[in-house]
């Protein structure tokens, strides 16, 4: 929706977890949160131009769970259409304001596993200062206004849902 994110050009899906086999659960100061349950919806945003995928957990209240950022070298689609991305190791994980953590809270994971990978020979030294320079670039940008980014989210997903009432429906 150009109106709501006018940064964003890409794909946008919504995808509903009816059943799961276990809940995947993560611990966090006060409590532990699912990630992954019956009842859920994942928002996934895969911009055209830019080096990540964007997965926003919602949870059956239709509150914002967690966000889990992947940096990627960008993402193209397989012989069946399916859209797939290169994974490239450095995570942005983000919570919405809450009681733990009252203005958000952002964290980087697994830069050891993207260094490694650069050590390796995996990657070159071009994709590993890409991957990088976008993950500064989605801190100072898109992370930096985490009330935004849940307003954003809850809208796009809320019109993939087809709702009209302000909220992603519950189950």
């Amino acid at each position: 929706h150009p109106a709501v994110f006018p940064e964003f050009s890409g794909i946008a899906a919504l995808l509903y977890l009816d059943r799961v086999r276990k809940e995947s659960r993560w611990g966090y100061p006060g409590g532990t949160v699912t990630i992954c349950g019956a009842g859920m919806k994942w928002l996934e945003l895969l911009p055209y131009d830019r080096k990540y995928a964007l997965t926003t957990m919602i949870g059956p209240d239709g509150r914002i769970v967690e966000w889990y950022c992947d940096l990627t070298g960008g993402f193209d689609f397989d012989p069946d259409g399916t859209a797939c991305f290169l994974d490239g190791w450095l995570d942005l994980i983000a919570r919405p304001p809450c009681v733990a953590y009252p203005e958000g809270h952002l964290r980087e994971d697994d830069r050891d596993e993207l260094d490694d990978a650069l050590r390796a020979g995996e990657i070159d030294e071009t994709l590993y200062r890409d991957i990088s320079e976008e993950a500064e670039r989605l801190k100072s940008t898109l992370f930096s206004d985490l009330p935004r980014l849940e307003k954003i989210c809850l809208t796009l997903a809320r019109e993939l849902d087809g709702a009209s009432d302000g909220t992603v429906p519950a189950e």
